[in-house]
């Protein structure tokens, strides 16, 4: 065999993508001669866009093994391995660059930033990039916005998306793009113009559509985001997504029955789309209707099948007389939320061992002597195993269960309290919390510290700062503006202390937050709590009930949103119920 000639012929294949006539030409050629590199890296290129990433992944480490060195090639590697979410080994072969700076390296090293989160560090390259000679490279530039975007940046994401959009105006990537950070950044009625301008260009497009129908969504118009949803359903009925969408906006407009309809429909057609009986099952949850309500909450584990850590799908019962291992799931608050029920079975503490982060330990050991707390999930198929959020389905049937769930307690003060040192013991204390970190939603229940200004400018309380995040120069700059004080220099790290965190909620007299850990320990220990709550996007099912207090915590008043992303309403009521409270 000629190697020359047949790798000639595959290539020409390649050429005119005609892969599955070149993939046995180039596995024949490797039958012959293992270290061919040029067919290795070829074939490697064929299963990486067929999506193939883990046969790609070996075939690229074959060829740099063989002495490969062309930069193509260990870029692709690269990608791979962040397709592979091996970021680390990503980063590795990334470093071997770092004197031989380009184009490719600055947007891999962009991606891989926004993969791990490092904001600042994402920020220190954009400004080398800005420095660079290779920043009038479109790509690049494109990259640069889109990282502006990713972390929140979004006058700085607009503003060069703008820049591109006037050098190709008729970029879809640039259009679309825009249109997302402009939602993002709450001009909704300017990304529905780009939104549409893109849709010019590619002509119907169902992830356009649902974001122009999300602007819509923000801007309360529910009739005209409905109209946009129901666009893409008729090109597409299997498009359950745009159903969901639709459920949700008829919850919004409390057409409860509708969306339950609508659930219905999709469950009939499609059982295997776990969404609907998820969503259906906060619903009936909300509603009090717990038998059907927690039997369709197990949906949950098969919509999202690394949410659990067991599977207890088929679990009806649970014999607390015998041995029960609990494992982690969800975020923080969700799992104060559900293990509080746990105070139901109280004399059943010693046959229960729960996998759970280690920062709640020390909280939990208090609250529930004789329970075995570990880091790592136990499995023993010898013994009962389920989910964390499965224990409401054995232990909450009715609101007489809910009331029967004790609050927690926390023992030990706060050392020589910086608190109560600090400020006159005559003024109550009022513990503040406004923001969310989580990646999904977090912008929707979040707000601007300024906004708590009517509040913070009573001077007759004092203002204990409960926030986690980076937000001591957000507090110091705001303190300096409007010359008011918000105690920060308590010594507890908020995020990984969470025993600390509860020992400063219980110093308070009141806590003000949005949704998030602080709500729930608040709401654990039975602190007067006023729960900021958005109207849309954002909520858990557990605050949405009609009442203004609390089922699940009755020290937690419910304030909502009268009107998207606006909070003054809401937080005049918080003070004026605080002022009826004194």
């Amino acid at each position: 065999m000629n190697i020359a000639d047949q790798l000639t012929k595959a290539l020409n294949y390649c050429q005119s993508s005609d892969f599955d006539k070149a993939i046995p030409i180039f596995k024949n050629i490797l039958r012959k001669k293992p270290d061919q590199i040029e067919a290795i890296a070829n074939l490697a290129v064929i299963f990486s866009n067929q999506k193939k990433f883990t046969e790609a992944e070996k075939l690229f480490s074959k060829a740099i093994t063989y002495g490969a060195k062309d930069r193509n090639i260990i870029f692709n590697q690269i990608n791979i391995k962040i397709e592979l979410k091996k970021i680390d080994e990503a980063n590795q072969l990334l470093e071997q660059f770092n004197q031989t700076k380009d184009i490719q390296f600055y947007l891999v090293n962009l991606k891989i930033l926004r993969i791990k989160n490092k904001k600042s560090m994402a920020m220190d390259v954009i400004n080398e990039i800005t420095h660079s000679s290779f920043y009038q490279n479109y790509e690049l530039r494109l990259g640069v916005a889109y990282t502006y975007n990713y972390f929140k940046n979004y006058p700085e994401a607009i503003c060069l998306y703008k820049d591109l959009y006037k050098e190709n105006k008729q970029n879809t990537t640039v259009l679309f793009n825009l249109g997302v950070s402009l939602n993002n950044n709450h001009n909704y009625s300017e990304a529905v113009e780009y939104f549409r301008k893109a849709e010019v260009y590619t002509g119907f497009d169902s992830t356009i559509k649902k974001n122009i129908a999300a602007s819509f969504l923000h801007q309360e118009m529910y009739s005209a985001a409905l109209d946009e949803l129901q666009k893409c359903i008729k090109i597409d009925k299997s498009d359950y997504d745009c159903h969901m969408k639709m459920a949700y906006i008829h919850i919004l407009e409390e057409k409860i029955s509708k969306a339950i309809e609508i659930y219905d429909e999709v469950i009939a057609v499609e059982p295997t789309f776990y969404t609907a009986w998820q969503d259906k099952s906060f619903i009936k949850l909300v509603m009090s209707e717990f038998s059907q309500g927690w039997d369709l909450y197990r949906y949950r584990q098969l919509q999202d099948s690394k949410k659990c850590k067991v599977d207890d799908f088929g679990v009806m019962n649970i014999d607390w007389d015998k041995k029960i291992n609990i494992h982690q799931e969800q975020g923080v608050g969700d799992w104060i939320f559900h293990l509080r029920f746990l105070s139901l079975v109280k004399d059943k503490y010693k046959n229960i061992s729960i996998s759970i982060d280690e920062r709640i330990h020390p909280i939990l050991k208090e609250n529930f002597p004789g329970i075995t707390f570990n880091i790592d999930s136990i499995i023993d198929r010898d013994e009962q195993n389920i989910n964390l959020a499965t224990i409401g389905r054995f232990l909450i049937n009715s609101k007489d269960d809910i009331k029967r769930i004790k609050n927690w307690t926390i023992s030990k003060p706060l050392e020589k309290s910086i608190i109560n040192n600090t400020y006159s013991k005559t003024k109550k204390n009022i513990g503040l919390s406004w923001m969310s970190e989580n990646k999904d939603w977090g912008d929707n229940k979040s707000m601007d510290i300024s906004l708590l200004r009517p509040l913070i400018e009573k001077s007759e309380y004092n203002f204990i700062n409960l926030q986690y995040g980076e937000i001591k120069n957000q507090i110091n700059k705001y303190s300096k503006s409007f010359n008011i004080d918000i105690k920060n220099e308590h010594g507890i790290d908020v995020y990984n202390n969470i025993y600390g965190l509860a020992q400063l909620i219980n110093e308070c007299d009141i806590i003000v937050t949005i949704s998030n850990l602080n709500a729930h320990i608040a709401g654990s220990l039975g602190k007067k709590t006023f729960l900021l709550l958005p109207k849309s996007n954002g909520k858990m099912w557990y605050w949405t009930e009609e009442e203004d207090v609390s089922n699940w915590y009755p020290s937690v008043t419910v304030i909502r949103q009268n009107k998207n992303e606006s909070w003054k309403e809401s937080i005049d009521k918080t003070i004026d119920l605080i002022e009826k409270s004194r």
